[in-house]
Parts: C-alpha cells; sequence; structure tokens
C-alpha cells in the first residue's frame, strides 16, 4: 500500500461538519487513486481517521458508482471475518479525443488510468470542420456503444492544433486549418455530440503533452518553474510552476514558437510576422542553410543526402559523428534557442527544460553549446545551474498521458462528487 499523509485534525472540534465530511471523503478518495485495492480498515489506517468514518465514505461512492466492492480479503492475523476489498470503479470511463494533423485518435480511459479502447482514423490534412465533427461523432459512437457504456461516461478531453482558448472551450484560430472561420466552438460541438455530458476539458496539445510530465517526471519537477519545449512541424512551450500549467487571459502562454527573433527576416510566418523562433529553426531554413553553404562543406554527409529528405534526426546524428556542416547547424539552432530561453527567462525564469519531439532526439554537441551560449547573459551570474530533461516518448505516447493525467485531475478536482 501507499501511504499517505495522516488526516490531522479530521475528528477537530469545531469544525463544520459539512466540511469535515467533504474532507473526508477526498482523503478517502485519494487513497483508492494511490492503491489499487484496499478495505475500510485499510483505509483507515492509511489517512488516519475511524474506520466508521472510512466505512460511511466507501458507502457514500459505492452509491454514487465511483467505487466498487470486489469481494472479501484474506483474514487478518487476529483471526475474524476476512475483510470487504473495494477498489475504483473500472465502469466509469472518459474519452480522450485528439486531433492530429493526419488522423483522429479516440481512446476510451477508465479510473485507473487504463485505456479500454483505441481508435484511429486518418483524415485530410485540411479536414472542414463539419467533416471532423462527423467523423468524431461516428468514432465516439463505436467506442461508446450502448446505453450502460454512455451511462458510465463522465466527460471528454479535446485536443486540436492552433490557440485554444481553454477557459472558453474554443478555437480562436489556427495555422493549421487555414479554411477555418475563427473562433470555433468547440465545447458546443462536443456537447451536442455527448449531451448528457457536462465535463470537457479542451486545451492545445503542447499543453497536454507538459501534462504528460506529471505522471513520468513527478518528483524531478516538485515545486520547480520549468519550460516545455516541443517541436514537431510547428514549436511550442508548456510553462508548469507549482504542478500547475500557465496560461494566461488569451491562452498565449507558450507560444514561444512566435516569438519574435529577427524582425527583418525575409520571409513572412503565418502568423503575420516575421523571423519568428520556430520559422528560424524550421527544418525548411535548416535545409536553405544546407544548399546554401554546401560548398563550403563539400565533404558533408548532409551534402550528399537528399535534401528534401532532410529531418532535424539527421542532422543530430551527423553531428555526433563530428560532421562540420551538421555542428555549424547545431550552432545556428543554439544560437537562436539561447536568445529564446533569455527572453523567456527574464519573465518566467526557469530551473528546468524539458525537450520533447525532434530536440529530444539533440545531440551533446547542440545542448553543450545551447548551456554555454546561454551562461552569456550576465544575469544568470555564477548561479546558472538549469537542468536538462530529455523525453523521448513518441507523440501517442506523449497525447495519452497527458489527456488522461488532464481528464482525470479534472474529475478529481470537482467538488460535487464529493457531496
Amino acid at each position: 500500500m501507499t501511504d499517505l499523509p495522516k488526516h490531522k485534525g479530521a475528528l477537530a472540534a469545531g469544525s463544520f461538519p459539512i466540511g469535515l465530511k467533504y474532507a473526508n471523503r477526498k482523503l478517502v478518495l485519494n487513497a483508492f487513486r494511490a492503491n489499487d485495492v484496499l478495505s475500510s480498515v485499510d483505509v483507515s489506517g492509511l489517512i488516519g481517521v475511524s474506520r466508521q468514518t472510512s466505512s460511511k465514505a466507501i458507502d457514500f461512492f459505492l452509491e454514487n458508482g465511483l467505487l466498487e466492492c470486489i469481494g472479501k480479503g484474506d483474514t487478518t492475523e487476529v483471526g475474524g471475518r476476512p475483510p470487504e476489498q473495494y477498489r475504483l470503479s473500472r465502469k466509469i470511463s472518459f474519452l480522450c479525443i485528439n486531433v492530429e494533423s493526419e488522423c483522429i485518435i479516440v481512446r476510451s480511459v477508465n479510473l485507473h488510468s487504463e485505456i479500454i479502447k483505441t481508435v484511429v482514423q486518418p483524415i485530410p490534412v485540411q479536414i472542414v470542420q463539419d467533416l471532423l465533427w462527423r467523423a468524431i461523432e461516428e468514432i465516439s459512437s463505436e467506442i461508446i456503444s450502448d446505453m450502460e457504456e454512455k451511462a458510465n461516461l463522465r466527460g471528454v478531453c479535446f485536443t486540436i492544433r492552433g490557440l485554444v482558448k481553454h477557459n472558453t472551450g474554443t478555437l480562436q484560430y489556427s495555422t493549421y486549418y487555414t479554411s477555418w472561420t475563427p473562433n470555433e466552438p468547440i465545447r458546443e460541438k462536443l456537447k451536442a455530440i455527448f449531451p448528457w455530458i457536462n465535463r470537457f476539458f479542451i486545451d492545445k496539445p503542447v499543453k497536454i503533452f507538459a501534462r504528460s510530465l506529471f505522471s513520468a517526471y513527478e518528483e524531478q519537477l516538485q515545486g520547480k518553474r520549468c519550460l516545455v519545449i516541443y517541436s514537431q512541424k510547428g514549436i511550442g512551450t508548456g510553462l508548469i510552476h507549482n504542478g500547475i500549467i500557465e496560461d494566461g487571459a488569451n491562452s498565449l502562454i507558450g507560444e514561444i514558437g512566435h516569438m519574435i527573433l529577427e524582425p527583418k527576416f525575409p520571409i513572412t510566418c503565418s502568423c503575420g510576422n516575421n523571423g519568428c523562433f520556430e520559422q528560424l529553426i524550421s527544418i525548411d531554413q535548416l535545409r536553405s542553410i544546407v544548399l546554401e553553404r554546401a560548398g563550403d562543406f563539400a565533404g558533408s554527409i548532409l551534402v550528399s543526402k537528399d535534401i528534401s529528405s532532410l529531418m532535424y534526426e539527421d542532422i543530430f546524428n551527423a553531428s555526433r559523428k563530428g560532421d562540420k556542416l551538421a555542428r555549424f547547424l547545431c550552432d545556428y539552432m543554439a544560437e537562436y534557442f539561447s536568445i529564446m530561453y533569455r527572453n523567456t527567462a527574464v519573465v518566467f525564469d526557469p530551473e528546468v527544460i524539458v525537450f520533447q519531439g525532434n530536440f529530444a532526439h539533440a545531440d551533446k554537441y547542440f545542448l553543450d553549446k545551447f548551456q554555454d551560449r546561454t551562461r552569456r547573459f550576465q544575469y544568470f551570474g555564477d548561479s546558472y545551474n538549469i537542468q536538462i530533461i530529455i523525453d523521448k516518448r513518441d507523440i501517442s505516447e506523449l497525447l495519452s498521458d497527458g489527456s488522461i493525467n488532464a481528464i482525470l485531475t479534472d474529475f478529481f478536482s470537482d467538488p460535487n462528487i464529493y457531496v
């Protein structure tokens, strides 16, 4: 069993009964979240309340379906009847719907963070709104196929690329779906598909990628400011402080890919500006540099490669072998990464940087150069000590772990399930 902090003051004089009951129920449910199977005696010992209190809370959660009885356990050392054993219900479910550039991924999950079913359906790169919602409805009907499953569905987590306003549940703007009208009402569309559901957690993928860290790197991030950098086709970040992902009034926190670093850059970004960070370190820009400087690095592995197929991993692999052009490109990228980081540090000052996606495959040369250039910022002084975490999980795992964390955290944070 996983020990939990004892509940000091659970029976303190002067406590309001409703508040006390709420607090005890929350402790009981947390005990089941940390342990698969428990008896009322186990719960009582774990959280420091009486057996009667734990039994009443368990009865409450049995009645509302959050717990289930799985039979009797083993006889105790002192004899007597075997205790009833309980666990979080495996019937209650949630849907995690992730709209990616070329497919929709829909997973049903339970309270134990277990994936029950997964459906992946290809979609056109520039799918129109109506077709997207129709496809989501069809896939969801395939996963949630009968009345009992519908009754036990308690919430939906939804992600889509673009500027998603988490608080309003709208897709304000997307550079990926350029034909869409602004302010797509995602929550309303989901409510039309799932009219019996009131819990919808809607966000952009990079924020979900950041949430995936709460299960994989919880100890390393405890109480720290963290900058999560994810790069695939574009680049985005999540900013975590004390276990909370920062969002902002307009959900713009984390759009670091559109931080302007070279205003005179000749190509206009999809956001309407010039010289955005993600433009400067994009694979298209790196391919242009290879073509431009090929004559200076005639013996490079990269020069002999088909330029249209050149990817970040090719550059980092060549750099590992000491290829001079690859290291020239690593120097170039490290410079812009360090400028981005220094700009971020003056408003957020992270202690941890997590690389996901393309730059999770970066070689030691790039990472060392990034740190060397960052140290030039004199405000850091001798205290500069940034922890770098390389998270090599693929996008499917990041989406899965992050979406499950998002919807379950949202569910268990709801006061209504304890009253």
